[in-house]
């Protein structure tokens, strides 16, 4: 388990997949309207405390993102607000990893989005390890991020994982792969 806090108001947790076998809880089940969910979130924020050296004292208004990891575990964001939460979007906009299980679930990806949406995405697809591993950069929306998580799961990666795969894994298609895949399909 790691726990990070870069600002006041933010805490990660990474769990791994030992560290959710541990707590006896899988990705799927949590459901904050849980009880055991709930348990689960309230040990991780007494461990934060502990692991960080301050006192948290949390307000009602404490929202907590999960994400699933590659490896069974997950990622959890969060965030502590007195006010409503706004997202910022940085100029050249971000950039997410995702991995899929099977080849098919790209095409069904690139097929279930529109040729606007397609072509506003710089989108690389790779294979690397027998995994299919597709990079996005862009504005990426909310509703769109959702959509892309129906298909893959998030991979997490940094600039030198990213080099890795780009060095040692093999180029599907590099800067419009979700364009070529949907054109593909829309033929």
């Amino acid at each position: 388990m790691k726990i990070n806090a870069p600002k006041d108001k933010y805490i990660f947790i990474e769990l791994t997949h030992e560290d959710m076998k541990r707590m006896n809880i899988t990705y799927e089940q949590m459901d904050y309207s849980d009880l055991q969910t709930r348990a689960v979130i309230d040990s991780l924020i007494e461990e934060a405390k502990k692991s960080l050296g301050c006192s948290l004292n949390l307000p009602d208004k404490v929202r907590v993102d999960a994400l699933p990891s590659f490896d069974g575990g997950c990622l959890l964001f969060f965030t502590v607000s007195n006010k409503p939460l706004r997202y910022k979007l940085k100029a050249g906009g971000v950039k997410l990893s995702f991995a899929f299980e099977k080849a098919e679930h790209i095409f069904d990806l690139a097929a279930s989005l529109s040729e606007t949406e397609r072509e506003s995405l710089k989108s690389s697809l790779y294979v690397y390890e027998g995994k299919n591993i597709l990079f996005v950069k862009g504005k990426l929306k909310h509703s769109l991020v959702a959509r892309i998580n129906e298909y893959a799961v998030p991979f997490r990666t940094d600039s030198h994982i990213r080099q890795l795969i780009r060095e040692y894994g093999k180029c599907i298609a590099e800067g419009n792969a979700l364009e070529i895949l949907g054109s593909c399909l829309s033929e």
